[in-house]
């Protein structure tokens, strides 16, 4: 039920703004109008969001999104691939030649602070200089951050990637523009979920208008980057617009269209972002719509927990090397030596850790000859010391 608050003037709406606006939003479930733009505070701001993030637990949200690859702006395998460093490709190849849309399907669910982001359709790949199918899956699980990429098989040139930060502090997407919507308007205030801080930001313009709402203005500084969100105080300070500045030039900016649900007040309905250089080249831009939602629904147990599959390289922080996930979880270290000797996926999969792509000593050689001397000696000792010691007992 939406409640419009009762107008005041000078100081009397001053003071009564600040206690009121708590009350006022618990009492109503749905957003309201939480006061007047007049004077509003940060911690006005941040009460209205704290209240909305206590009444919704949980949620899961499907998006289609439509997502633009902007020319020029991926890498080749001469910068990403150990094997063709220094080699004569050529550096400077228009990767891709055009800009590509990719259809795109997205599924974030969270409860509390843990939340599962999955993403499925082509995803950039340096090896192939292409796009390949892929699904991705990030996790945060209350302790652990975990990002994995899968490919339907596994070879040198694609194979599925894993990464693990035991106890770090925050989900790998917590900044991410495909899901900071959502983000922003249920967990803005759970730093595991969010990289929000109010310390941080200042009301800037207390009223500004954003596709026809009237809004509040937010604004940070950090060195030559400015962030602003546009906030709406029809709709408890549902953000509408972010976007981000190096130096007066906007690089990234996110624009968001909610619908009203009837229990919840309003809820994230599309939104669309464009991302540029500093020379106003498109890096990549997106358009996502929710195709289907739950507010306060139940999560199937296991939802945020997530075994990386046989064959995935592993990469774990505070370990100094990767490793392949081999069946039956087991873990085949991939060692220094055998990424500076550039060991193929297949030969790491074929030989114990270590022993990939070792160089092996050719017959004849008396390297070769050394080899099998050395053991022929040890065993022939050891006999002679084996028949000495029981000869004189």
């Amino acid at each position: 039920m939406n409640v419009s608050t009762k107008t005041a003037s000078g100081a009397l709406l001053g003071a009564l703004l600040a206690a009121t606006t708590v009350a006022t939003i618990h009492a109503n479930g749905g957003d309201a109008l939480a006061q007047q733009s007049h004077g509003v505070t940060m911690n006005q701001i941040v009460a209205a969001w704290r209240a909305r993030q206590d009444r919704v637990k949980s949620a899961r949200f499907e998006m289609q999104q439509q997502y633009i690859t902007g020319k020029g702006t991926e890498p080749g395998k001469w910068m990403m691939v150990p094997q063709y460093q220094g080699s004569n490709a050529d550096p400077n190849r228009v990767l891709p030649p055009e800009d590509v849309t990719h259809d795109l399907r997205r599924v974030v669910i969270f409860a509390g602070d843990k939340m599962r982001h999955e993403r499925t359709g082509a995803q950039w790949w340096a090896a192939t200089e292409d796009f390949v199918p892929m699904q991705y899956v990030g996790i945060f699980d209350g302790s652990d951050s975990i990002a994995y990429y899968g490919t339907p098989s596994n070879t040198n040139d694609v194979r599925s990637l894993g990464f693990l930060h035991p106890d770090k502090a925050y989900h790998p997407d917590r900044g991410s523009v495909h899901v900071l919507p959502i983000l922003m308007h249920y967990r803005a205030l759970t730093p595991r979920l969010s990289s929000f801080d109010a310390a941080k930001w200042i009301v800037q313009e207390q009223s500004q208008i954003v596709e026809g709402r009237e809004c509040i203005v937010l604004k940070r500084v950090n060195g030559v980057r400015t962030y602003r969100y546009w906030v709406d105080a029809q709709r408890n300070f549902a953000l509408m617009r972010y976007s981000k500045e190096f130096h007066t030039f906007t690089i990234l900016q996110l624009d968001i269209a909610y619908a009203t649900d009837p229990e919840s007040g309003s809820v994230p309905q599309r939104w669309q972002f464009v991302k540029r250089d500093t020379d106003g080249r498109l890096i990549a831009s997106g358009h996502s719509t929710v195709t289907n939602y739950a507010l306060n629904c139940d999560v199937p147990e296991g939802t945020f927990e997530f075994e990386f599959p046989a064959g995935t390289e592993v990469t774990e922080s505070g370990k100094r090397d990767p490793y392949i996930v081999m069946p039956k979880g087991r873990k085949r270290a991939i060692t220094a030596a055998e990424r500076d000797r550039a060991a193929t996926y297949e030969e790491l999969l074929a030989t114990p850790s270590g022993q990939a792509r070792l160089v092996q000593p050719r017959r004849g050689t008396w390297v070769w000859n050394l080899l099998w001397a050395v053991p022929v000696i040890g065993i022939s000792a050891a006999v002679a010391f084996f028949i000495y010691r029981h000869r004189w007992r």
